[in-house]
């Protein structure tokens, strides 16, 4: 009888699964623990970008950033999931919008799908400093004419205004490129630095053009206008 005992022990351990690993604790890399977190993007007066940098940890199938501010009032969560077919990543990273002049702290928990198991990072803090000046890019310049799907006629001239608008914020836009060409993918900066809302361009009779501005303002900021398309007739 004691043999069979021991046999059926002996199967019950043969047949035990391998224990679950817990998912690891990540290493917290920026922003730096007591920080002024001086590497955050300045979106407006009260709002900055703040990159959060964090080690990819073993067993970890999601990570939950947790981002709370000083008097704990707000909390900011967000899950990502582990990039597992990417093995040359060592890190992740989230970007998330936080109210400038404020203190926060922030962790990141490790989840796994095989785990019941949670961890938790350590806890870093750091303060997001107020913007003195907001830095807005330019909105996407209004084309004005040529306008889209239009035909123009060349029957008196080939020399061609173009004409645009645009607005900034900041009231701070310093320049114009100007692009045009026959074909969508091969468009061509005939006019870089303009300081005026027109540029004039000869054309050729019976084709169609492609045509766009970008916008730049004193910070270096640019935006794109989005492309009109046109013929010109004699």
């Amino acid at each position: 009888m004691n043999q069979r005992i021991l046999i059926i022990i002996l199967f019950i351990l043969g047949c035990s699964k391998d224990s679950i690993p817990d998912p690891s604790p990540v290493i917290l890399i920026e922003p730096f623990n007591n920080n002024n977190c001086e590497t955050a993007i300045p979106i407006n007066i009260n709002e900055s970008t703040v990159n959060f940098l964090w080690s990819k940890s073993d067993n970890t199938d999601k990570y939950e950033l947790v981002v709370t501010n000083g008097d704990k009032t707000k909390t900011n969560n967000v899950e990502l999931d582990d990039p597992k077919t990417a093995n040359e990543i060592k890190n992740m990273s989230y970007g998330m919008l936080l109210s400038t002049a404020e203190s926060y702290s922030w962790y990141v928990l490790s989840k796994s799908v095989d785990s019941p198991v949670v961890t938790k990072s350590k806890t870093w803090q750091f303060y997001l400093e107020g913007n003195v000046e907001a830095d807005y890019i330019p909105q996407p310049t209004n084309l004005i004419y040529p306008k889209n799907n239009s035909t123009l006629s060349l029957e008196t001239s080939d020399l061609v205004e173009f004409l645009w608008s645009s607005k900034d914020k900041d009231n701070d836009i310093q320049h114009y490129h100007f692009y045009l060409g026959v074909e969508l993918e091969n468009m061509e900066k005939i006019g870089e630095n303009i300081k005026s809302t027109s540029y004039e361009q000869k054309l050729d009779l019976d084709q169609t053009y492609f045509w766009k501005i970008v916008a730049f303002d004193s910070r270096g900021n640019s935006s794109d206008s989005g492309i009109n398309k046109f013929y010109t007739v004699p």
